[in-house]
């Protein structure tokens, strides 16, 4: 049963992503006749009206930046919501492009360092997909309270992993303005399996030695992922040079799970979604029709 472990969901490079993203906003929200894409390489919110707003979930203190178009903002607020991995609140810096482009057209912008990152309490690594949305929640919150005047006008931006956390949220607080996800997948295991298959492609392997690789993942992923399995049970069904931290397969153990259709089937709330046409990570086609 050993292999090389299947990728859990890649953790997405976020200067690049959000570069895109930041490209794609600002054609979303131009005014006509008002495309160049001003302030592209612009990293500097030190000009930028700020507050530190923080707030408690789960027995941790989450500490954020709220950053305002102006000291008088009762404009739209964009929660800013984050893929995967130790993110800090502007993801080292890779937001900072996308805040300023959100802010020069009036919405201002509130993102906050993971639990266990930065100035924040907890660990991250703790969190189910159903906590992260809940802390989101306690986030707009906080927010709505610090500024009652935005209260209708507060939403989601999400990245990756965000595709299952923001449908959950949006769920929980059906009165919130919006959602936007960027390269978010549906389901876990059929994101690690396209990339798999995508990886093999270009290794050069046939479709039925792909078909093959995959279902011999599935059956591994089974036995070492299953409740009563153990990070004992993991290293001793792999063969990999580089291994999962204990709380890193605690975390994909505790979410490999994760599927966003039923919570996507029930939102209320205005959604955009966002994918890259050659995205090697997910499944833009597939996951785009079960969007729609």
């Amino acid at each position: 049963m050993k292999g090389c472990a299947v990728p859990s969901p890649r953790r997405i490079r976020y200067r690049h992503l959000v570069r895109v993203a930041f490209i794609l906003l600002v054609l979303l929200v131009a005014v006509p006749g008002s495309l160049a894409l001003i302030g592209l390489s612009d990293f500097d919110i030190s000009d930028r009206p700020t507050e530190q707003i923080s707030f408690a979930h789960d027995g941790a203190v989450l500490s954020g930046s709220l950053i305002l178009p102006d000291a008088q903002h009762t404009g739209p607020i964009a929660l800013l919501v984050h893929g995967d991995g130790p993110q800090d609140r502007f993801a080292d810096d890779g937001y900072l492009p996308l805040i300023n482009a959100l802010l020069d057209r009036g919405i201002g912008v509130y993102s906050w360092d993971k639990a266990g990152v930065g100035e924040s309490t907890g660990n991250w690594l703790s969190q189910s997909m159903n906590d992260r949305a809940k802390e989101a929640v306690a986030a707009y919150k906080a927010i709505k309270t610090a500024h009652p005047d935005s209260g209708q006008k507060i939403g989601f931006i999400g990245f990756s992993q965000a595709g299952w956390v923001i449908p959950k949220a949006s769920r929980m607080i059906p009165d919130h303005a919006f959602n936007v996800i960027i390269g978010g997948a549906v389901n876990w295991q059929n994101q690690g399996d396209f990339y798999t298959r995508q990886r093999l492609l270009a290794d050069g392997a046939t479709q039925a030695e792909i078909n093959d690789q995959i279902e011999r993942n599935r059956v591994r992923d089974a036995v070492i992922f299953a409740p009563e399995a153990t990070y004992e049970t993991y290293l001793a069904n792999i063969d990999d040079q580089h291994p999962m931290t204990s709380g890193r397969f605690e975390f994909v153990k505790r979410n490999i799970t994760s599927d966003a259709t039923a919570d996507l089937g029930l939102l209320e709330t205005p959604m955009l979604a966002m994918w890259g046409r050659d995205d090697l990570n997910v499944d833009a086609k597939t996951d785009a029709a079960i969007y729609r």
